[in-house]
C-alpha cells in the first residue's frame, strides 16, 4: 500500500520542532531540503514483528504529496505513519505501524518526496525473524540533568527562550532499540525526544526545552517492549547568567564549577542583595518588620531567587510561531 501523507501529518511534524528547537545539533538555521535522514531499522538489519519501525525525516516533515511504501515480496502492505519523536532542531521522528504483524522474510521500505523541484528518494530493506532473541529487558537509564537560565532570551538565530536543558545520558552495557526521553510540563504537553545508542557517551547535550519540570528516560528493547523509566524533577544543577548588559550565550556555562542548584541565586547577586533579613535583624531584634516595611523591601529573597531555577520561556511561544508560518510557506510552496 502506498500510504500518501496528509497536510495535517505535516504539521505534526513541524509544530514541535517549533516548540523544540535543538541548537546544538543543527548545522544550520533555516530547514534543510526535505530528506531521509535514516531509519532505524537500518537498511541491512533483522528485526521481530513488533519491533518499531522509525524513519528520521529531515526539513519540516512530509507533504501532502509525499509517500511511504513499505512492502514484502513486492506486495505493498497496509500502514499507518504517525508522528513520534523530536531527534533536533529539523529531524522529526515518524513510526510507520503495519496494519496486521510482519511476516518471515525481506521487506522494502521506501519513501518518496514529490517535489517538482527537489525530488528525493530513499528505500532501505530489512529483513523480519519472529525466532530472533530480543536479549533483556533494558534496565533503568542513569543520567544527570541541567538547567541553564538567561536573564534575557537567547540572542541566537537557532533559538529564541531563557532557559535550556543539557542531559548527561550513561549507555548501558546492552544497547537498547533506541532511548526515550520526555520533558514533562505542568499544565502543558509532555516533549519527546529520541536518542540513538551511538548519541548515547555519557557527555553533555544540549535540548533546547525552555520549560521542563520533570524529566523522565527509559530504554526501548528491540521487542518494542520498555524498561524501568527513571525520573527527575528537579535539576541536579543550576545557573543563570545576567546577559542583560553583556553579551553571553547558552553553552558558556563551566559546569564542574557549579555545585547544585544554589549557585544560580549567588550569580545573580539576589542571596547576597536582599538576603539582609539575618544582617539586619530586623525581625528578630527589633520587631519592626512591618511597621518598617521590612518585609516588602528585604522579603524578596525568595521570590526573585526562585526564578533562577525555573523554566520561563516566556519568549519563546513567539519564536515558535514564526516558525510555524514559516514551515506553512514551504507547505504551501510544495503543494
Amino acid at each position: 500500500m502506498r500510504r500518501s501523507l496528509t497536510a495535517a501529518l505535516t504539521a505534526a511534524a513541524f509544530i514541535p520542532a517549533a516548540l523544540v528547537l535543538a541548537p546544538a545539533d543543527a548545522d544550520a538555521c533555516s530547514p534543510p531540503l526535505p530528506s531521509t535522514s535514516w531509519t532505524l531499522p537500518a537498511d541491512g538489519d533483522m528485526i521481530l514483528p513488533e519491533t518499531p519501525i522509525l524513519v528520521a525525516i529531515n526539513g519540516w516533515g512530509f507533504g501532502p504529496d509525499d509517500t511511504v511504501t513499505l512492502a514484502a515480496g513486492g506486495v505493498d502492505l497496509a500502514i499507518d505513519v504517525e508522528y513520534r519523536y523530536t531527534y533536533n532542531l529539523f529531524t522529526s521522528i515518524f513510526e510507520v505501524i503495519p496494519e496486521q504483524p510482519l511476516g518471515v522474510g525481506e521487506h522494502d521500505l521506501e519513501i518518496t518526496f514529490d517535489d517538482p523541484d527537489f525530488p528525493n528518494q530513499f528505500a532501505a530493506s530489512f529483513s523480519v525473524n519472529p525466532s530472533l532473541d530480543p536479549g533483556p529487558l533494558p534496565g533503568p537509564v542513569s543520567f544527570t540533568w541541567y538547567r541553564e537560565t538567561l536573564e534575557q532570551p537567547s540572542a541566537n538565530s537557532c533559538y529564541s527562550a531563557s532557559a535550556i536543558q543539557y542531559l548527561i545520558i550513561e549507555p548501558l552495557a546492552e544497547e537498547p532499540h533506541f532511548y526515550e526521553i520526555a520533558f514533562h510540563r505542568d499544565g502543558g504537553d509532555s516533549i519527546y525526544y529520541i536518542a540513538l545508542p551511538k548519541d548515547v557517551d555519557n557527555t553533555l547535550r544540549s535540548y533546547g526545552v525552555p520549560e521542563a519540570d520533570c524529566v523522565e528516560i527509559r530504554a526501548i528493547g528491540l521487542d518494542g517492549e520498555a524498561g524501568d523509566s527513571v525520573e527527575y524533577c528537579a535539576p541536579h544543577k543550576c545557573a543563570h547568567t545576567d546577559n542583560s548588559t553583556e553579551f553571553a550565550d547558552f553553552g558558556s556555562v563551566n559546569w564542574d564549577d557549579v555545585d547544585g542548584c544554589g549557585d544560580e541565586e549567588e550569580e545573580n547577586g539576589e542571596e547576597e542583595e536582599n538576603g539582609e533579613e539575618e544582617e539586619n535583624g530586623e525581625e528578630e531584634e527589633n520587631g519592626e518588620e512591618e511597621e518598617n516595611g521590612e518585609e516588602e523591601e528585604n522579603g524578596e529573597e525568595e521570590e526573585e531567587a526562585s526564578g533562577g531555577c525555573s523554566s520561563t520561556g516566556s519568549n519563546s511561544s513567539s519564536f515558535a510561531l514564526a516558525l510555524l508560518l514559516v514551515g506553512l510557506a514551504i507547505l504551501r510552496r510544495r503543494s
